[in-house]
């Protein structure tokens, strides 16, 4: 095997050198990045790219730019034996990426174009960003935090056939058109979750998950979440641009930090009174009529732009100073204002100005 990986290292040297030598004298205009993509084999332009990058790793930290923008990058095991202290690998600007047999790889970061998995077992985190197509044919035995945004992925033609592990604990899955996530149900481990900008009108997967404490479910269909019912212990939550008109479910709730359920269609928010701890709230573009601010003591940014929100508590006890408060009504449709809050303060981001 050894043999075998001088001789092509060595030979792929040879080829190249010869082959740009009588490039370069037929055309001197022709750089070594477009021969390297257009004239060598691709074992070859790969193996080009690995000689590269075999004295840049850092702390067990590789980064592979696509520099000579070859259409194609195989990590192959053969390439492998110069990277046994390579534990984190980020792969950037490929349009296609094959992925194989690398056991010695405990964080994978692609951003890029189409990316096949092929037999990777022992990741513990799993990050992909662009446009492409994921194509996974391995299960995620020791993952545990695993990221895709804005792919299409594929695991033996559906999503739902990936096989996710009882012990993941971060799962991003946005941006990736999904109606359901059944496969889930059995990650109870699960402490962060975003499937933002999806196509989920049910939350019925959520039911058994009960350790979360950040979520986003933002810019889907969602008519209610009260599958949520048994995470109390949440955070951060994001339910804004769906359909919910209810919140009820909240009221068993006390740990709120950020709450954001902007573009809905809420009317009531009295189920957040428990959540002492609140810092963010956003109830913006839904038809909420009242709020009791004096609640929420640590409540530092308010959005309530396009709400029915015409009166306010007399006393308010938090620094003024630390949050905005938002309101985009005609003047004459503020009834009531705190006393200490002055009515230029109060209409920040309005329409008009005082």
């Amino acid at each position: 095997m050894q043999k075998q990986l001088d001789e092509i290292t060595t030979f792929g040297q040879i080829y190249r050198q010869k082959q740009i030598n009588i490039t370069k004298q037929q055309n001197s205009q022709y750089n070594e990045s477009q021969f390297v993509k257009k004239q060598l084999p691709l074992i070859y332009q790969n193996e080009i790219m690995i000689n590269k990058y075999r004295d840049r790793i850092v702390n067990g930290e590789l980064t592979i730019y696509n520099e000579d923008q070859i259409d194609q990058f195989k990590f192959m095991p053969q390439f492998w034996q110069y990277f046994t202290t390579v534990t984190k690998l980020k792969l950037v600007g490929f349009q296609n990426i094959q992925i194989e047999d690398l056991d010695n790889i405990r964080e994978l970061v692609i951003e890029g174009g189409n990316v096949n998995i092929y037999n990777v077992k022992f990741l513990h985190k799993f990050c992909y960003s662009g446009h492409g197509i994921v194509r996974i044919t391995t299960n995620f035995q020791s993952v545990d935090n695993f990221s895709v945004s804005g792919a299409k992925i594929k695991c033996n033609n559906h999503i739902d056939k990936i096989q996710f592990n009882d012990i993941i604990k971060s799962l991003t899955l946005s941006s990736v058109k999904i109606t359901d996530l059944h496969n889930i149900k059995g990650c109870n481990q699960l402490e962060y979750l975003n499937l933002s900008h999806n196509e989920i009108s049910d939350a019925n997967f959520l039911i058994n998950i009960c350790k979360l404490t950040y979520l986003d479910v933002s810019f889907n269909k969602l008519q209610n979440f009260n599958a949520i019912k048994n995470n109390s212990e949440l955070q951060h939550l994001n339910i804004s641009n769906n359909q919910i008109s209810n919140i009820s479910v909240l009221k068993t709730f006390t740990k709120l930090v950020h709450f954001d359920a902007s573009n809905n269609k809420i009317q009531d928010v009295k189920a957040l009174e428990n959540n002492s701890d609140l810092e963010y709230l956003d109830v913006s573009n839904n038809p909420v009529k009242y709020i009791c601010l004096n609640k929420f003591v640590k409540l530092r940014h308010v959005n309530l732009l396009n709400t029915e929100i015409y009166e306010f508590p007399e006393v308010i006890q938090q620094d003024l100073q630390s949050f905005q408060i938002k309101l985009q009504k005609q003047r004459s449709n503020i009834l009531l204002l705190p006393q200490n809050i002055s009515l230029a303060f109060f209409l920040y981001y309005s329409k008009f100005s005082v």
